[in-house]
């Protein structure tokens, strides 16, 4: 985007604000002008200078904006020549908070357009949306085999209704994204809920095999950047607006105190908090997902509790929106592909 070619072309962006600065005067052709640097954070993680005249609607998002809280800016990129700054900026004309589901996805209008226009055809029909979006996905995985498996079933219907969960509540303080537990023996299909859940919310799998799960894998690690300290997002932070899918979480031994700690963040707050160094609050309004064995089929020998055979606190329990117990299949019949 930072070329001249691309200057004056009009640029929406659906993202966070990282950082507004104090006003300072610039110089343009017509004299000076205060502006306001702000430094706000794409859903895809990436840092964006922006730049805006210091008028009544960018005081008010000083003076009111919420951490983490997702906004669409409307602006343009222009070239900045000065002795307080240079370089490209993204020039912030207007910014709102009303964002749909569409516009998280970079949904452009004519493609919005094309997706209300189907929408309608589909009701026409007579048909549920959540219904077709589902039998797309049945589709897209060849998925075959559901009619003998209820469990899943339902948790493939509940995947459609969590990939439409969105952002943060109006407040900018509590998640509204929907969280969701799968347990059962192995090779009971969970990983195919995994997979829908994936599919639907541009999702990040983890394997929680103790070399591959970590707190600073899931938050954040110090970096630096031009002389300063840094932290530089983990899984959970990148992944905000969509999902991370940890599979097996009986595995998941090692750091499991701090796991059980980050995930009741994100859950409820929507947020992550990096405590080494670098000392940062990463924002995510992000999906999990949980596919786990309780330890008594994966270790038989072993006596477990109703809440030890999990192996998760009940806080984070009550943190899940939807709990589904998979029984074992009872013949291969109910095998599904």
């Amino acid at each position: 985007m930072t070329e001249e070619k691309n200057v004056g072309l009009p640029v929406k962006i659906i993202g966070n604000i990282r950082l507004i600065s104090d006003a300072f005067p610039i110089s343009i052709a017509n004299g000076r002008l205060s502006a306001t640097e702000l430094i706000i954070s794409d859903l895809e993680g990436m840092e964006i200078r922006c730049l805006t005249s210091l008028n009544s609607k960018i005081q008010k998002l000083r003076d009111e904006f919420k951490w983490g809280k997702t906004y669409a800016f409307k602006g343009c990129l222009v070239s900045v020549s000065s002795t307080k700054t240079s370089g490209y900026y993204f020039y912030l004309r207007e910014f709102t908070d009303e964002i749909s589901p569409l516009e998280v996805e970079n949904i452009c209008d004519n493609e919005t357009d094309k997706i209300l226009e189907r929408i309608n055809e589909i009701k026409s029909d007579g048909k549920s949306i959540r219904e077709f979006i589902k039998n797309e996905l049945v589709y897209e995985l060849k998925i075959k085999g559901l009619d003998k498996a209820s469990e899943l079933d339902l948790c493939l219907d509940y995947s459609v209704i969590q990939a439409v969960s969105h952002g943060l509540s109006s407040n900018g303080i509590y998640s509204n994204k929907l969280h969701s537990l799968i347990i059962g023996p192995p090779a009971s299909g969970k990983k195919l809920i995994s997979r829908a859940v994936s599919y639907l919310n541009r999702g990040k799998k983890v394997s929680s095999t103790n070399s591959k799960i970590t707190p600073a894998g899931l938050i954040g690690r110090v970096g630096r950047r031009n002389g300063n300290v840094i932290s530089e997002p983990g899984i959970i932070p990148i992944s905000n607006g969509g999902a991370v899918c940890f599979e097996d979480f009986h595995e998941a031994m090692r750091y499991k105190n701090e796991i059980s700690s980050i995930l009741s963040a994100v859950m409820e707050d929507g947020k992550v908090e990096d405590s080494t160094s670098a000392m940062k609050t990463h924002h995510s309004a992000t999906s999990i997902h949980v596919d786990m064995n309780r330890l008594s089929q994966v270790i038989p020998e072993s006596k477990q509790s109703k809440f030890s055979d999990l192996s998760i606190p009940v806080n984070i329990l009550s943190r899940f929106d939807f709990i589904m117990e998979i029984p074992p299949m009872q013949n291969d019949k109910k095998k599904l592909c």
